[in-house]
Formats: structure tokens, sequence, C-alpha cells
């Protein structure tokens, strides 16, 4: 069987880490080369792009791209990593945050901003990451990084929770936004959840999700019956063994031929539309050719 390529576009839980997701497929498409596309913290759901064979060669790419994301910001608290997940170091009042302002302060986040990563990151800094040093107890000098921010603005606020959509480049710590934007407004503030909702390889509902609970465990999930008018996107989403039956397929067939014009008038008819001449299909990926055809959504 040749080996397999495509993108995988997970629907990541809150629990497992990147890699646990990419060792589970890893291990389920029994290949060597497999990478995701950006990381998400572990406690961060949603899209996850994961690339497996030839597809790695493209991951840059797709990690270059924009990303969306829906979180919401717990303002009067601080913690050590900016997110819920951490120890609470400071507790504030949060009477003077009203929706106004939050309005306003999220405008003054947009566009070309500074920002200094977070100690509990996977940044590195003499070959060492920041989290390990973080959890040795030690704290570094980070040089501020230039990312843009497209757009930025609230959804909901339910005090002390306010709800934020963002769309924004590569290397952008939702964690320091939240933070940030809490000190902005003088009450501190963590972000409480995050959900990836959108990347340069795919979008939510689209992505298959794995279950939350044992890393790199994947679930059995409900029956669901797609909304009327959906059925393309029903049909875009497989099971395991026919994802890899297709592709395998797909990799293995060799080059046909271009596809032909329909005849304007005549020939062989049914139900109103012209048959296609027998052996006339679209061009057809070889073995180690361009991962482009490739790219599949499944169950994971």
């Amino acid at each position: 069987m040749p080996d397999l390529s495509g993108v995988v576009v997970v629907n990541k839980p809150s629990g497992p880490t990147s890699f646990d997701v990419v060792r589970r497929l890893k291990g389920l498409f029994k290949v060597k080369r497999v990478g995701h596309t950006g990381t998400l913290d572990p406690t961060a759901t949603g899209v996850l792009p994961i690339c497996v064979g030839e597809a790695t060669k493209v991951a840059g790419f797709i990690a270059d791209g924009e990303k969306e994301y829906e979180a919401t910001v717990r303002f009067g608290q601080v913690t050590d990593t900016q997110d819920a997940a951490g120890r609470v170091l400071e507790t504030r009042p949060i009477e003077g945050v009203t929706e106004d302002r939050v309005r306003e302060a999220l405008l003054s986040f947009v566009g070309l901003i500074e920002q200094t990563p977070p100690m509990y990151s996977a940044r590195k800094i003499e070959g060492k990451r920041l989290y390990e040093l973080a959890r040795a107890g030690e704290e570094v000098e980070r040089e501020p990084r230039t990312v843009n921010v497209d757009e930025a603005r609230m959804t909901f606020f339910q005090p002390p929770d306010c709800g934020i959509f963002v769309r924004c480049s590569k290397g952008t710590y939702l964690r320091t936004l939240a933070h940030d934007l809490g000190a902005r407004l003088g009450s501190g503030a963590h972000l409480r959840e995050l959900r990836r909702t959108q990347g340069r390889a795919g979008a939510l509902p689209e992505a298959p999700r794995p279950r939350a609970g044992r890393p790199g465990r994947a679930a059995p999930r409900r029956a669901a019956h797609p909304p009327r008018g959906a059925r393309a996107h029903s049909r875009s989403r497989r099971s395991i063994p026919a994802a890899r039956a297709a592709l395998s397929a797909r990799a293995a067939r060799p080059p046909g031929g271009s596809v032909r014009a329909r005849p304007r008038g005549g020939g062989e008819r049914r139900s109103g539309h012209a048959q296609a001449a027998p052996g006339a299909r679209a061009r057809r990926a070889a073995p180690g050719a361009s991962v482009r055809g490739l790219m599949t959504r499944i169950r994971v």
C-alpha cells in the first residue's frame, strides 16, 4: 500500500496536547511523517490541521494563514499562565468594567500590535522552552513580537465574563491579548476559554472531533442527522477505513486522460443529462505527486 498523504482537520477537545493528536493519527494511518500546523494549548479546543505524508511539505503554508478564534475572557483575576489552567496571582474589583469600555479597549488591539510571549509558552530562549523555565521557577526577559490583529470585537458581556471574536495572524497569543485587555481596563483578566473556529486548512463544524479524556484515544461519535440541504457536508465526513481506502486508491491510480467536453446535442442521454464517454475521467495524482486532491476530512 502506498503511503497516505493529505490534511486532516481535527476538532481538538480540551485536554490532549497537539502532539497527542499527532501521535494518535500517526498510529491510525501507520505513517512516519505526521505534523500539526500550529499548536493549540491543551485547554483550547477547535481547528487543528494535521499534515500526513507528502502534505507535510505544505505545513508551513498552512501555518502562515490567518486564524479565527472565539474566546471567553474573565475579568478580575490574573493568573501565572494567563489562562484558567494557571494559579491565581491577584484578584481585583471589576465595578469599573463596562460594556462600552470593553468595546473601546478591544478596538485598540486591532492592527499591528506588540505582544510579549508568556512564560508558559513553547518559545525557546537559549535552546530551552519558556514553559520549562517557568516550571523551574525562573522568569527571563522576552522580546516583544509584532503580530497583526485584523478584527477584535465583543460577542457577549456577562460580568465577570466577556466573549470576544478575534481574527489574527500566526503567532498571536490569545492568552496575552486577554491579559493585556484586563491590564488596560485596570481590572486584570485571564483567558477562560478558547476555541479556534477557522484556519487556512478548514473551519468548524467540518472538523472531526476526538474524544476528550485519555490522550491519544479516539471517541465513538453519536449518529448525527445533517440538516436539510447539507448532504455535501455529510458526504465529506468518512470513517477511518473508508478514508484510508479512498486515499490509497487515489494515490495508486495511474494518470488518466483529460476530461472531455459534454456534447451540446445528440448522443446517449439518461435523465436529461449527457453521459461521459467511457474512460473519461479527471486526471488523478500519481504516487508521490502533489497532495492536491488528496485532502480529506475524516473522523478520528
